[in-house]
């Protein structure tokens, strides 16, 4: 990965894009991501506008694991889910008489559902023992935060009012549906209406946490005030 470093150990000049960089963190960073070790303090910048006024500032301890794990964890719930539940539930009948192909079949089930249940397990216990973390302190436009808030309300109550519409008209199973299709509308559409306001880890690479979900405008305004350094040192 090509990378720009910057070091804001350097001692500041009162500037105004001084104060807009973190003084007590290291990191290196592309047009796409930040990378760094331990702890990130990103600029005081709004990840999602690259605005620098009016900012909040938040800090979380945010985790990676790797994709494999993950996805296989997420295979194995559903596979339980729909697989080896359904599978123990519905064993074929075991009173005597009963034919020798029902007792390979129940068997099978069993044997099949127990695999499923055992591979979710080793797969959660993975999720843990190779769970990765690091601190990361990052800023908010309010404005953004605000409409963050107003939007997360609304994709809540909109399936709810439209719930209990159709449960007062009578309709109960249409009701189940709308909300599932609005869930899943809400889930597809999410990325492409509200802007970020948490980065999450996107992988490692040498030892360094890749931190992603930062806006180009972020990117964009970082690369600026880094080369405003560059510039005023020479």
């Amino acid at each position: 990965m090509s990378v720009s470093s910057f070091n804001p150990y350097q001692a500041p000049a009162a500037t105004s894009d001084d104060a807009a960089l973190a003084p007590d963190t290291e990191f290196l960073f592309n047009d796409k991501v930040v990378a760094g070790t331990d702890r990130i303090v990103l600029p005081r910048i709004c990840i999602a506008t690259g605005a620098t006024e009016l900012l909040v500032e938040q800090e979380k301890l945010l985790s990676w694991c790797s994709r494999w794990i993950t996805t296989g964890r997420s295979i194995s719930i559903l596979a339980t889910m729909f697989c080896a539940i359904p599978m123990l539930t519905h064993l074929p009948p075991t009173p005597a008489g009963i034919s020798s192909w029902s007792e390979v079949e129940a068997m099978l089930q069993m044997t099949v559902s127990a695999g499923i249940i055992i591979a979710l397990i080793a797969f959660i216990a993975a999720s843990y023992v190779f769970n990765k973390s690091i601190h990361v302190r990052w800023y908010v436009s309010e404005r953004v935060v605000r409409r963050h808030v107003i939007q997360r309300a609304v994709g809540m109550l909109v399936p709810i009012v439209v719930a209990m519409a159709i449960l007062v008209s009578g309709h109960w199973a249409m009701s189940g549906l709308v909300i599932m299709i609005l869930v899943g509308l809400g889930f597809a559409m999410r990325t492409s209406l509200i802007r970020p306001t948490t980065p999450v880890v996107v992988g490692t690479l040498d030892g360094l946490f890749l931190i992603g979900g930062l806006s180009k405008e972020f990117l964009a305004e970082t690369q600026r005030l880094v080369d405003a350094y560059d510039t005023k040192d020479k």
